[in-house]
């Protein structure tokens, strides 16, 4: 019996409502040149590390990878600047 008011209760009564579609559901995806290089913007006071070797090991990661990049150690108040140059 109450196994029955159970499965009852359980059910949902919220109203059905249709979500629009996601901004990336509609938005077409650009297409990446994989072998172009990429840009890194870095907060140059963010982070444990020093910039030599934030610089180093990107660099390695991008040698391993077989990719090229550039990197931009940026003061904080000069990131939002940076990208939309960058962009």
């Amino acid at each position: 019996m109450a196994g029955d008011y159970l499965r009852a209760n359980s059910m949902s009564t919220a109203p059905d409502v249709t979500m629009p579609p996601s901004p990336s559901a509609t938005s077409p995806v650009p297409e990446v040149d994989p072998g172009a290089p990429l840009l890194f913007i870095i907060n140059a006071a963010s982070g444990q590390n020093d910039a030599d070797t934030t610089r180093q090991l990107i660099e390695d990661g991008l040698r391993v990878a077989g990719r090229t990049g550039e990197l931009l150690f940026t003061p904080p108040d000069e990131l939002a600047h940076a990208a939309q140059e960058a962009a």
